[in-house]
Parts: structure tokens; sequence; C-alpha cells
């Protein structure tokens, strides 16, 4: 079985919450994340986008103005 790749990538994550700039919390984001797909293994890229926005705070993923959906 091939290794597992997360639903979003850095790039991607830092788009979803606005940022300009990669750090330690995009590590602590995509660890997250992996452990939430191996818990939920027919999730989607909007499951998973709803979940890091919810565990925002707790990964450390700073505050910023997110563009309106």
């Amino acid at each position: 079985m091939p290794p597992q790749r997360p639903l979003l990538n850095g790039n991607e994550i830092q788009k979803l919450f606005g940022l300009q700039k990669g750090g330690k919390y995009l590590k602590n984001a995509l660890n997250g994340l992996m452990a939430w797909q191996f818990e939920h293994i027919n999730g989607q890229v909007e499951d998973a986008k709803a979940w890091l926005i919810g565990q925002q705070e707790r990964l450390g993923i700073p505050f910023e103005r997110r563009e309106p959906n």
C-alpha cells in the first residue's frame, strides 16, 4: 500500500487561512491532518478543511484575515 498523502498540502493550508508565510504551524497542521485522516478514512477535502478550521487554535495556526468563501 503506497504511503498516504495529506488531503491538503502546505500551500492549500496557507490559502485556507489566508496566510502568506509558512512556519512551525504548518508542520503541526499537516501532522494533525494526517492523524485525522487515519481516523476518517473516507474523509474528503471539504471535511479536512472544516476540521482544520475547527482546530486552528489547538494546532497553533495564526489568526489572520480570511477571504470570504
